[in-house]
């Protein structure tokens, strides 16, 4: 489903935007590639929750608080 309003969404090309500001040639798939890692890492550090999600039509979404336990599901 949709994920809460207080989550912080951002589309590839707004991340790829933050990151990669004085790149020219970068891809925004390059940004999937940095929310793998950042996922893995963060899975590493507790496992319990989804931290980033993939949101359709829109790009990414992070909960800062750590979202849903996603073990509970």
């Amino acid at each position: 489903g949709e994920p809460d309003p207080s989550w912080v969404r951002s589309s590839r090309a707004q991340l790829l935007e933050l990151a990669c500001a004085d790149t020219l040639d970068v891809n925004e798939r390059a940004i999937d590639s940095h929310i793998k890692n950042l996922r893995k890492k963060l899975k590493a550090a507790d496992d319990r929750h989804e931290w980033i999600r993939s949101v359709y039509g829109v790009g990414f979404a992070f909960e800062p608080d750590g979202g849903s336990d996603t073990r509970a599901q």
